[in-house]
C-alpha cells in the first residue's frame, strides 16, 4: 500500500511540516513522529473501511477510529498531529470537549458493537461512517467538533497561534490549565500549613 492511495497530497506535505513521515509497507501505511515512539498504521479492513490504530514505542497496534470516508482518516490525524506542530511552535494546545453532553450540533452519540461508537445527525437521523473506540475523554465527541470543517481549514487552524476556527479551544485549554494550577497551588499551601 503507498501513501499516495491513503492521503491526499495536501496531508503529506503538512505531516512533514509537523515533522513526522510516512512508511509504507505492502499491507498498511503508517504515519510516525520522528524518533518512531508514536505510530499511526492505516489499514484497508476487508469490508473496505479504513482503519487506523496507535502504537507507542514496540507496543502493539491498538485501533482508535475506522471509516468508509478517506477524509475522516486524514482530519482524525491531522488534528493528533496537529497538537504535535503546535507545541513545537509555542502554541498553546487546542482542547476540544470531550464530554457525552458536548458533542456538537446536530450530533449524537450512538453505542456500536463492543467498544465502538459513532455519530448520528439528530435531524436527519443519518449514522456518519466514522467510529471510534471509546475511552476516557469520548474520542468521538472530540471527532463531531471537526467531522465537517475542511481539512484546509483544519490545517490553517492548527498553524495558526490563535487556533482559527478552534479558537475556543484554546481558551478552554487555557481555563483547564489556570484551574490546575489554581488546584496545585492549594495542595501545596496545604501541605504547607
Amino acid at each position: 500500500m503507498s501513501g499516495d492511495e491513503v492521503f491526499s497530497a495536501e496531508f503529506a506535505q503538512w505531516i512533514a511540516l509537523a515533522g513526522n513521515a510516512v512508511f509504507e509497507e505492502p499491507d498498511r501505511v503508517t504515519v510516525s513522529d520522528q524518533g518512531g515512539e508514536i505510530r499511526y498504521p492505516v489499514t484497508v479492513l476487508p469490508d473496505g473501511r479504513w482503519l487506523v490504530s496507535r502504537a507507542e514505542r514496540s507496543g502493539e497496534d491498538v485501533p482508535e477510529l475506522r471509516s468508509l470516508d478517506r477524509l475522516d482518516v486524514e482530519r482524525y490525524l491531522t488534528v493528533t498531529i496537529g497538537s504535535d506542530l503546535r507545541s513545537s511552535r509555542g502554541y498553546e494546545r487546542i482542547q476540544f470537549p470531550s464530554a457525552v453532553d458536548e458533542v456538537a450540533e446536530p450530533f449524537q452519540v450512538v453505542r456500536l458493537e463492543g467498544r465502538w461508537t459513532g455519530l448520528v445527525d439528530g435531524v436527519s437521523g443519518v449514522r456518519r461512517s466514522v467510529e471510534m473506540v471509546d475511552r476516557t475523554g469520548h474520542p468521538i465527541v472530540k471527532f463531531s467538533h471537526y467531522a465537517d470543517v475542511p481539512l484546509a481549514q483544519i490545517r490553517e487552524s492548527f498553524e495558526a497561534a490563535d487556533g482559527g476556527v478552534f479558537r475556543d479551544g484554546v481558551e478552554r485549554a487555557r481555563r483547564t490549565t489556570a484551574r490546575a494550577a489554581a488546584r496545585l497551588a492549594a495542595s501545596e499551601a496545604e501541605l504547607g500549613s
